[in-house]
């Protein structure tokens, strides 16, 4: 929950990089700047920020906003090859949002990278399932034989 919060704070500019540090001195302040070695200043969310935690500690490798031509910045990147996008309601709500969001995924299909797209409630009240489908699409399951 700290990296959580010291992440949103930093990204949305409410405080800065020297401002963080300055609090990591006394007691438990290695923890505290175990904490802030995870920050990724690309992320764009909250969601994002949570989801990339829960794929990089089921040791999988995840770049945030990774750029591609012509589509722009997705969420994140996982293992190369794999696209998630987070669809939280304040950045999918209109028409135009969800006609773009489609020419993206059809774009990003056309390369080859498939794309999973989970919401709010799938992050925060079932994040094993979430891991399941991006292991079953990296083809890295651990399924055990019924």
């Amino acid at each position: 929950m700290a990296l959580l919060i010291a992440e949103s704070a930093l990204v949305k500019e409410l405080v800065s990089w020297d401002e963080l540090q300055a609090v990591a001195v006394g007691p438990g302040s290695r923890r505290v700047r175990a904490v802030f070695r995870q920050i990724d200043s690309r992320s764009q969310s909250l969601l994002e920020s949570l989801s990339r935690r829960i794929f990089i500690e089921a040791g999988l490798n995840v770049t945030s906003q990774a750029s591609f031509t012509g589509v722009g910045y997705v969420d994140l990147l996982i293992e190369g090859r794999l696209i998630v996008e987070l669809d939280g309601a304040a950045f999918h709500s209109d028409r135009s949002s969800y006609r773009r969001d489609r020419s993206r995924w059809n774009n990003l299909t056309i390369r080859g990278y498939p794309v999973l797209r989970f919401t709010y409630e799938d992050v925060m009240y079932f994040p094993g399932l979430m891991l399941e489908q991006v292991r079953s699409v990296l083809g890295t399951t651990n399924r055990v034989a019924t």
